[in-house]
């Protein structure tokens, strides 16, 4: 809800290598949901959890879409 706008979600995984990849891609909201309840803690611990599994996380605003990028080891 705070990160996406009308619209679809595309949701991409793929395994390169040793490493799977996921890709969650929306639409940004076209008004900021500030009255939406937060700890401000959902990206960083969602980061935690990739690392926890020797993996990395990304996410940020990318021109007009919200992108969440989780990498991750196979083995």
């Amino acid at each position: 809800l705070k990160h996406a706008g009308p619209g679809p979600v595309v949701l991409t995984v793929q395994a390169r290598d040793a490493h799977a990849e996921l890709t969650d891609r929306n639409a940004l909201p076209a008004v900021r949901r500030d009255d939406l309840p937060s700890a401000g803690t959902g990206v960083d611990r969602m980061g935690a959890r990739v690392r926890e599994l020797g993996g990395e996380l990304r996410a940020a605003a990318e021109a007009d879409e919200w992108v969440v990028v989780a990498r991750m080891p196979l083995a």
